[in-house]
């Protein structure tokens, strides 16, 4: 497991370390599988602790090509909002 590399976002404070930095990394871009609800979950729960998780849903909803896990939501529910 690698830590993913400092978020380099828009919403994201310079020097603020966001919770999903210290985290596996395929957590938020969970393959199918027998892990992916459990990868999904940990990932979604990971997010409930960010202060910063409405911004970061927030910037993959205006980006639809945006793939994985942000702000708690998958793709699948980003884009079932956009009526996608």
């Amino acid at each position: 497991m690698s830590a993913l590399p400092r978020l380099s976002l828009p919403f994201v404070p310079d020097g603020y370390v966001t919770p999903c930095a210290s985290a596996d990394p395929d957590q938020w871009f969970p393959e199918s599988g027998s892990a992916e609800k459990r990868e999904r979950l940990m990932a979604i729960a990971i997010c409930g602790t960010c202060p910063l998780r409405k911004e970061c849903d927030e910037y993959a909803q205006e980006r639809p090509y945006v793939h994985g896990i942000w702000g708690g939501r998958t793709k699948k529910e980003r884009s079932a909002e956009r009526g996608v």
